[in-house]
C-alpha cells in the first residue's frame, strides 16, 4: 500500500509514501494493492505498540506472498539496502497470528516449536501451513 493512512484508537499512522514508491520501483513484485490489507490484520494489531513508542511513526504496509523464495530473498536484500543506505530510520516488523483456536497448553507447545524454527534462521525450513501438529500460524505460506 503506497499512500494513505491507517487509523487506530490512538490516531492515524501515515504511510511513508516516498519510501513505498521507491521500494515498488526497485522491486516490481511489490504493487500498490490496498485490497490486500482489507481482511488481513497482522499489521494493524502491531500499530498501537509502535504508536506508543513513536507517536510520529510512519509505515509501509506490505502483505507478502511467501510462496516464492527468490522474491522473498529479493525483498530481504532490498530492505537491507534501504537500512544500510541510512536515508531513513527503518524498523522491520513481521507479523502473523500464531493461533486462532486452540487451548493454551497446545498453543504454548506449538509456539515453542515455531519460535525454535524462527530463531534458527534457516530459510529452507520455513513454517509450513497445513502441518497442524507443528503449528497453526495464520497464513504461514501466505502473507507476511
Amino acid at each position: 500500500m503506497a499512500e494513505g493512512k491507517w487509523v487506530t484508537p490512538l490516531g492515524e499512522v501515515p504511510i511513508a509514501s516516498g519510501l513505498a514508491r521507491s521500494l515498488m520501483q526497485l522491486l516490481p513484485a511489490l504493487a500498490d494493492d490496498p485490497a490486500a490489507h482489507q481482511f488481513e490484520h497482522a499489521i494493524e494489531v502491531e500499530l498501537p505498540f509502535l504508536q506508543m513508542l513513536r507517536p510520529d511513526v510512519q509505515m509501509v504496509p506490505i502483505a507478502w506472498e511467501l510462496r516464492s523464495r527468490c522474491c522473498s530473498k529479493a525483498l530481504g536484500r532490498l530492505w537491507a539496502a534501504v537500512v544500510q543506505a541510512g536515508k531513513d530510520r527503518v524498523l522491520i516488523v513481521a507479523s502473523s497470528d500464531m493461533n486462532h483456536y486452540e487451548d493454551d497448553d497446545s498453543t504454548r507447545i506449538k509456539d515453542h516449536k515455531a519460535i525454535k524454527k524462527i530463531l534458527g534462521l534457516d530459510p529452507k525450513r520455513p513454517l509450513r501451513h497445513g502441518d497442524e501438529r507443528e503449528h497453526s500460524a495464520c497464513a504461514a505460506s501466505g502473507r507476511l
